[in-house]
């Protein structure tokens, strides 16, 4: 009697897994484009918004994510209350091409005097304008601290 309860439970274990895989299983939308080995081959013109959504995963291709979480915030009181915080993310599924501005007076000024004068090498310009003004600081005190001096020591005649 009991191997007939444990054959009965295990049959009908079987069946109701094998229904549930049967009802999951969904026919592949990517058949078409497979290869023996398993590999892709979509072409472009091919490449539907419902396969590119297939593909990557829902984000309809939109040049950034945005992220979102949840935290608990700070309260004197003891209940919980969770703050939203988010922030965007690029997606790097998407090539965005970056468009041109389109060129307005002060641009257009910009360019005309950049192709006029030569580059300057600030970091060079800045090092000899700090030598100048320290040597310039220097010779300032020179004139009344070594010249004091030298008049002091240089003896007066009468």
């Amino acid at each position: 009697m009991k191997t007939g309860a444990v054959f009965l439970l295990l049959v009908f274990l079987l069946a109701a897994g094998a229904l549930m895989v049967q009802s999951q299983a969904a026919p592949d939308p990517l058949a078409p484009f497979r290869t023996p080995d398993g590999r892709l081959n979509i072409p472009g013109s091919a490449l539907t918004p419902e396969l590119q959504r297939l593909l990557f995963r829902g984000n309809e291709l939109q040049p950034s994510f945005e992220f979102t979480f949840l935290f608990a915030s700070r309260s004197p009181y003891p209940t919980a209350q969770l703050v939203r915080i988010s922030f965007e993310g690029p997606n790097f599924n998407v090539l965005v091409h970056q468009e041109q501005k389109p060129e307005t007076w002060g641009s257009a000024v910009g360019r005309l005097v950049g192709s006029w004068l030569p580059p300057v090498d600030w970091h060079a310009v800045g090092t000899g304008i700090l030598a100048s003004v320290r040597a310039g600081i220097g010779s300032l005190f020179d004139l009344f601290t070594v010249n004091a001096r030298a008049d002091t020591v240089t003896p007066t005649r009468r």
